[in-house]
């Protein structure tokens, strides 16, 4: 009967490693029959021992970091062929082999024999799925799209003067020139906004302005005088 450990963790993953002896040593010590250089595996770990031609007794053998079956941790359990046990956090297989394995591929049967459980079958590649090539589609012909005209909107005059500002056309100085909209209604000398007219229009209208606040003041100050006069003066149709 062989015995046959399979590494499905750990740097080692892969490793398959066989034993004819009846007790196989398992540990990080040299001399240990299975040598796991790992920091969480003991010297001296555990020990498998041939009970049967179907069973392998495993032992702890009082290891730091434990020995687990299930998820459990066990001092010894009995091991029956393809059982998986965990010493720290490295997982062994066991296998029971009672024949001699075939002499027509020895290492291929051992590599068919490492199954690794978990994501380590989710990412192994399979065979690329071979779909048949799809019909070529027919080249579609370009269209352009056809402009729609479109009619710019009304303007109010206030807004044309506005726009009428902004595309203002330099001067050969480097100052632009002011254009502006001429609406109905703003002829006249009078009329239009006083903010668009020349400076020396808008301080002749604050003179005459300021000149006609002056005549009101003074027209004010000598009628109050007049009336004050007229008070003081006696009554001549009363005098004796």
């Amino acid at each position: 009967m062989t015995l046959v450990l399979y590494i499905l963790s750990g740097k080692e993953v892969g490793r398959v490693e066989r034993f004819e002896q009846r007790e196989v040593l398992i540990g990080r010590a040299e001399g240990a029959d299975l040598h796991l250089p790992h920091p969480g595996i003991s010297r001296r770990h555990a020990r498998l021992v041939r009970q049967s031609e179907q069973s392998v007794l495993l032992q702890d053998l009082d290891s730091t970091s434990g020995t687990f079956l299930d998820g459990e941790r066990v001092p010894r359990v009995l091991l029956s062929d393809g059982a998986i046990f965990r010493l720290a956090d490295i997982e062994l297989r066991l296998r029971i082999e009672t024949l001699a394995p075939p002499t027509s591929g020895p290492a291929q049967a051992e590599a068919d024999e490492v199954v690794l459980e978990g994501d380590w079958e989710q990412g192994a590649p399979g065979p690329a799925a071979v779909r048949p090539a799809a019909a070529p589609e027919p080249p579609k012909r370009p269209t352009t799209p056809i402009p729609v005209p479109t009619q710019p909107p009304e303007l109010s005059p206030l807004e044309e003067a506005r726009r009428a500002h902004r595309k203002a056309k330099p001067t050969p100085g480097g100052k632009p020139v002011l254009q502006y909209a001429h609406t109905a209604g703003d002829s006249g000398w009078a009329r239009g906004d006083l903010a668009q007219r020349p400076g020396w229009q808008r301080g002749l209208i604050g003179l005459i302005a300021l000149a006609l606040l002056a005549a009101l003041a003074y027209g004010s100050f000598q009628l109050t005088q007049g009336l004050r006069e007229a008070r003081q003066q006696p009554d001549v149709s009363e005098a004796p």
